[in-house]
């Protein structure tokens, strides 16, 4: 079965993260393997939750309940990565000035990374994500149009 997806949206500073926060938990406490995604460098998770980190790879807060960081840059990995399987290789093509220059004004890439790892259970390529709802904790409004 394929996972829900929520995207969280909404002006900045407007209470979209407890939002999201909210709705994870309560799909988790009615037995969904939940996992609340945001979308950026920092974490307000880390600190909403007590957590020591909160990083690429999903950090269980309770039973049934998940939160993780992505960033365009560590979702791309991951895809290139589950594609060519050798660390080696990614590093000698995507970690040297030429393809950072090109990725970082590639238009949408980071955006088109995250939702190909969001929507790669729905279809049937790349990582698989092992969660019932995935609850996205978006940019606020204006920038969230990119995705």
């Amino acid at each position: 079965m394929n996972p829900e997806i929520f995207f969280v949206t909404g002006k900045g500073g407007v209470g979209k993260s407890t939002v999201a926060a909210a709705l994870a938990i309560k799909k988790a406490k009615s037995g969904r393997k939940t996992l609340l995604v945001e979308i950026g460098d920092q974490s307000f998770y880390k600190d909403f939750f007590g957590l020591s980190s909160v990083g690429h790879e999903p950090t269980m807060v309770q039973e049934n309940f998940s939160v993780a960081l992505w960033t365009g840059q560590s979702c791309l990995r991951e895809y290139i990565l589950h594609l060519i399987k050798v660390e080696t290789l990614y590093r000698l093509f995507f970690e040297n000035a030429v393809m950072r220059a090109f990725i970082n004004v590639a238009p949408a890439l980071p955006e088109l990374a995250i939702m190909g790892k969001a929507t790669s259970g729905p279809r049937n390529h790349g990582p698989k994500l092992p969660f019932d709802c995935i609850i996205i904790d978006c940019y606020a409004t204006g920038h969230f149009a990119a995705l």
